[in-house]
Parts: structure tokens; sequence; C-alpha cells
């Protein structure tokens, strides 16, 4: 009878060790579990830093582009207007821009000559430029826009469209 009670606690002490094991395991499971929920989420986070960082970083770059602003539109009241289209160009960013080139577009083709600046400081220039084509192509405002390629103060060259943000631009673009 001693060896019979000697087994029942051991298969009790053993049936509780076999459940404590299986509990620990589930801990063990659940904490892995946690881990990893924990891990994707800090990685989460980490991308949606890096992104509002990168905005963040080219909203400033874009800063200055975005204060120089493009509109355009004809002025025939006089002889020496008529195929001509006036572009004007305006620095509300506070800061000098360079190597300004200006021509108008209609229906994403050039249709005026290039107007040429050095450098524009905090004023408005507006450039008077002779058409390309026919001088009633110039008359149509429809799908017109002014465009200007300038260099900001950090030396990135940009171009604006009249109504669009302005666009990075570099040695290998085409010429207007």
């Amino acid at each position: 009878m001693t060896a019979a009670v000697v087994g029942a606690v051991a298969a009790i002490a053993s049936w509780r060790a076999a459940t404590a094991a299986k509990k620990a395991a589930k801990t063990g499971e659940l904490a892995a579990e946690h881990a990893a929920s924990a891990s994707n989420a800090a990685q989460k986070t980490a991308e949606y830093e890096r992104a509002t960082f990168n905005f963040m970083v080219d909203q400033e770059r874009q800063r200055q582009a975005l204060g120089v602003l493009v509109s355009w539109g004809g002025d025939f009241s006089s002889q020496s207007s008529i195929g001509g289209v006036h572009v004007l160009v305006e620095n509300t960013s506070g800061t000098r821009i360079t190597e300004l080139q200006v021509w108008a577009t209609r229906d994403g083709k050039r249709i005026t000559e290039i107007g040429t600046m050095q450098d524009l400081g905090n004023a408005n220039q507006l450039f008077d430029l002779i058409g390309t084509v026919e001088w009633f192509d110039t008359l149509s405002f429809k799908n017109g826009k002014g465009v200007v390629r300038f260099t900001d103060a950090v030396g990135i060259r940009w171009e604006r469209r009249s109504g669009e943000a302005p666009i990075t631009v570099d040695s290998t673009s085409p010429e207007p």
C-alpha cells in the first residue's frame, strides 16, 4: 500500500509538473506574440517618422520655389504686342533667385521666345515675349501657361508653371 500511495503522489506531482510546463509554454507563446506585435509597431512608427521627416525636408527644400509665382496673359491693346505674350514672375520668397529663363506654352508646346534675366530679388518682373507661332495661336488663353526656370539660393534648379507646383530640373533636362 505504501507503494500505491507513493505512486499516486508521484503521478499527481507528474501531472502538476506537466500542467505547469504547459502553462509556461503558453505564457512563452503569448510573450513571443506580444514581442512580435511590439516589434511591428516599432517598425511602423519608425517608417512613419522617416516619412514625416522626409516630407518636412522636401517642404523646406521647396519653400523658396513655392514663393516664386508665374502667370501669363496677352495684351493686344497695342500694335507692338500683337503675337506676344506677357509672363509675370513674382518672387515672394524673400530670397534672390538667379538664372531665370521665362517662356509661355500652350497645350504643352512653347509658343514664345525664351526671355532671360540674371537674377531677381524681391520684385515682380513682367516679360514681354514675342511669339514663335502664328500670332492667332497666342490669342487663346485656353491651356496656356507661363513657365519660369530658375536657381534658388541653395543652388537647386527649379521649373514652375502657372498654377502648378514647382519641380526640380537638372542639367540633363531638355531645353525649353
